[in-house]
């Protein structure tokens, strides 16, 4: 008996540790998530730092992630898109700075103000990221090591 009862206890703190990762998130993140997308479904939370919440999600058949504070403001959403999607300014740019690269994923990221674009590129057998403005102009490029370094930084 005491061996079921000891397995029982596991089991619920194991229950309660899997489906608590969304019971953390405070309810003001909560509510303006479902204020913002009414519709999501599949919601998993995660902390991305200790000001700021992630919620991935699918909506319309997509996937999305969106970034709120912790007071429950909207950031950022991201939704990979297809090519077809990719502003003209944008594949312009990225043919003329990157001329031999493949673009492998493309993101949209949209801010308060403004919207960007994330693309993943191979090129050389190394993989880049680059982050453009809407109108074409490159903010950032990364190398995949710098990415994996910018990671593991950020967990420490």
């Amino acid at each position: 008996m005491k061996k079921w009862t000891q397995a029982g206890v596991f089991f619920l703190m194991f229950l309660l540790i899997a489906c608590g990762k969304n019971s953390e998130v405070d309810s003001q993140v909560q509510e303006a998530f479902s204020k913002r997308f009414p519709d999501a479904q599949k919601v998993t939370w995660g902390k991305e730092n200790s000001e700021e919440w992630e919620a991935e999600f699918e909506q319309n058949q997509q996937e999305f992630s969106a970034n709120f504070n912790t007071d429950g403001k909207w950031l950022e959403t991201e939704a990979a898109i297809p090519m077809e999607q990719l502003p003209q300014k944008i594949s312009e740019a990225v043919k003329s700075d990157f001329s031999e690269a493949q673009i492998r994923k493309i993101f949209r990221i949209e801010q308060p103000n403004e919207f960007f674009y994330e693309l993943e590129l191979q090129q050389d057998n190394r993989e880049i990221e680059v982050l453009y403005k809407e109108s074409g102009e490159l903010l950032e490029q990364k190398t995949v090591q710098q990415i994996e370094e910018y990671h593991q930084e950020g967990d420490d």
